[in-house]
């Protein structure tokens, strides 16, 4: 990993700031993500695709991963952040 991609990660690791560039990304500068509501996970995805014939592992390393309960829904989220692609919402 350079240089920019640890300050960055050190950097987003925050939840202020975490919370602050999800709201401008995503919600318009709103703020609708809290930092108060955001939890560390493990950044290491894993799954295995089964096909017909035959099946594939996958694995997939993300920058930062945080779990978001909102007071409001109460349904979990996962927010990603990946520096080569974009913040990424992804719900249970």
């Amino acid at each position: 990993m350079g240089e920019k991609d640890t300050a960055a990660k050190h950097y987003f690791a925050n939840d202020d700031f975490f919370a602050d560039a999800f709201n401008f990304f995503l919600f318009d500068g709103e703020q609708v993500v809290k930092p108060e509501e955001l939890s560390p996970m493990d950044s290491t995805e894993a799954a295995r695709i089964f096909g017909e014939k035959s099946s594939t592992s996958v694995q997939r390393h993300r920058d930062l991963l945080k779990l978001w309960a909102p007071e409001k829904t109460r349904t979990p989220c996962l927010c990603s952040w990946d520096w080569n692609f974009k913040a990424q919402f992804i719900t249970a």
